[in-house]
This record gives C-alpha cells, sequence and structure tokens, in this order.
C-alpha cells in the first residue's frame, strides 16, 4: 500500500479577509496572490477555490475578530481525521509552500508602518478535519514585522499542540482555538460550538 500524499487528504484551499481597503490592497492581496500561486505550482491547483475573489467561504471573520484593521485568513480543508501524519504533512506544507507568501506579507506589512499606518492586524490559520468534524484555527494577533517572523514558526507548533490534545482529550468541542500574541503561544486551547 503507498502512502497518500497530501494533495490527496487537502480537498480545499479557501481564503478570506476583511479590513481598510488599502490594507488589503497593500498587504493581504499581495499575501493571497503569492500564496496562490505557490500552491498552484506545488499542485494544488485544483484545491484552491475562487483563488482570485478572496472570498471567504467558511471562516467566522466577524466571530473571530473585530476592531481590527486588517484580517486574513487561510483555510484547509482535509478529507480525513485529525493525526500526526496529517499533521505533520500540514506543518511540511508551511514550511514549504507558506515561506514566499508570509516573505511578502512581512515586507508588505513593515512598509505600512514604515508610512507611520500602524494597525494590528490578525492571521487566522484554519484546518477542518472532514472526518472528526473539527475546525483547529491557530489566531494570530500582531503589531509588527517582527512578530509576523515569530508567528510564521509558531503556526506549526501550535498544530501539534492541538493534535497532541485532541489526541490526550477527545474531541470535545467543534472548535480548538490557540492564540499567538504578541510573539507567544498559549498553552491551553479555547474550546467552542461555533
Amino acid at each position: 500500500m503507498t502512502e497518500k500524499s497530501i494533495s490527496e487528504v487537502i480537498h480545499g484551499v479557501t481564503y478570506g479577509i476583511d479590513g481598510r481597503h488599502n490594507h488589503l490592497k497593500k498587504i493581504a492581496f499581495p499575501f493571497i496572490t503569492q500564496l496562490t500561486n505557490d500552491l498552484e505550482q506545488a499542485g494544488f491547483k485544483d484545491q484552491i477555490e475562487n483563488p482570485r475573489s478572496h472570498r471567504p467561504t467558511r471562516m467566522r471573520i466577524t466571530n473571530e475578530v473585530s476592531g481590527t484593521t486588517l484580517v486574513i485568513c487561510v483555510s484547509l480543508y482535509i478529507g480525513g481525521a485529525v493525526n500526526s501524519w496529517v499533521v505533520g504533512k500540514i506543518c511540511d506544507l508551511i514550511s514549504a509552500q507558506f515561506t514566499g507568501a508570509f516573505k511578502r506579507l512581512k515586507a508588505n506589512y513593515k512598509k505600512m508602518k514604515e508610512n507611520h499606518r500602524p494597525s494590528e492586524m490578525v492571521f487566522l490559520f484554519e484546518t477542518y478535519y472532514d472526518a472528526d468534524k473539527l475546525s483547529i484555527i491557530v489566531k494570530a494577533i500582531t503589531n509588527g514585522d517582527d512578530e509576523l517572523e515569530t508567528t510564521e514558526a509558531l503556526i506549526p507548533e501550535a498544530l501539534k499542540r492541538v493534535q497532541v490534545w485532541v489526541e490526550k482529550n477527545g474531541i470535545t468541542a467543534n472548535t480548538v482555538t490557540l492564540t499567538i500574541k504578541n510573539g507567544v503561544l498559549s498553552e491551553v486551547p479555547r474550546l467552542s460550538e461555533s
């Protein structure tokens, strides 16, 4: 029996954005365009839903964040259960395919900050596991480009931490959220039914 590739397990990739027009144009759209191009080149073209429309299809932006000047969401739809193999492959995907998009995001965010347009940005990374009917959300709240560097490194750690937590405690809610704030990953996940 051959091992499945991650592209066979990821059934969909969607994006969601919200914020001020200038932030969307100069920060969010370039990030999503870069990420879409990188994922398409890696063989995920069929999984990307409406990559040019930048409309959220499942992400609950307003439920997660209010009063923020920029929100960027990336959601992966997994055709299986949460387990160490899938989470490991998603972490590999983040390391391999998200680097260019994060580099662009950091550069554009830094330019906006230099132009005296300070703003809080929230980055949401969701993985939805269809077999478990479970959403794992990593919510990163940042006020600086240096925090984006930490966020990029902590997203895989957060996914692994929740996967271990689910193995230990079982699925007790349909949404599990870990937060990264001021470059620090929360220890305990927030559970919700949403």
